[in-house]
């Protein structure tokens, strides 16, 4: 009896390590794959893919004459909107708006 439990123990000691490094193996992938999804979320945020840059500028002109009342010349807006693709492209618009005003024909 004694050499039959002997032959069981290395037997169910196999059978008990062999599921342990299974369950092991599928707790590794699954953090495996967990921490793919973390880095590449992590990537998307860190790295946008395209990014919207706002600038401009504008201008008031004014008059004042000695003989006459003072008055505003002319009005300028022109806001500049940058559009960047990647780190190597750029798109750039700007849109003018104005305004004069004049005293003659």
């Amino acid at each position: 009896m004694k050499s039959t439990r002997y032959k069981l123990r290395p037997l169910a000691l196999m059978i008990g390590l062999a599921s342990l490094s299974s369950a092991h193996a599928a707790v590794d992938e699954t953090e495996f794959a967990a921490l793919q999804n973390e880095v590449a979320a992590l990537k998307r945020s860190a790295n946008p893919s395209s990014v919207v840059h706002l600038a401009g500028y504008g201008n008031v002109s004014y008059i004042d004459t000695e003989k006459a009342n003072g008055s505003f010349g002319s009005v300028l807006f022109a806001p500049i909107f940058h559009y960047q693709i990647n780190d190597r492209v750029m798109l750039k618009s700007e849109l003018e708006i104005a305004d004069a005003v004049s005293d003659g024909p």
